[in-house]
């Protein structure tokens, strides 16, 4: 998802960081789908 995010918009990337730092679960939910 973090590779996707980067293709799209480097602002994408830094919510993305900004939720994985407020949540731990959304850290399990993209190594998932990395996975």
């Amino acid at each position: 998802m973090i590779e996707i995010a980067i293709t799209d918009d480097h602002t994408i990337v830094i919510e993305g960081i900004r939720t994985m730092l407020k949540s731990n679960k959304e850290i399990v939910i993209s190594q998932s789908f990395t996975n």
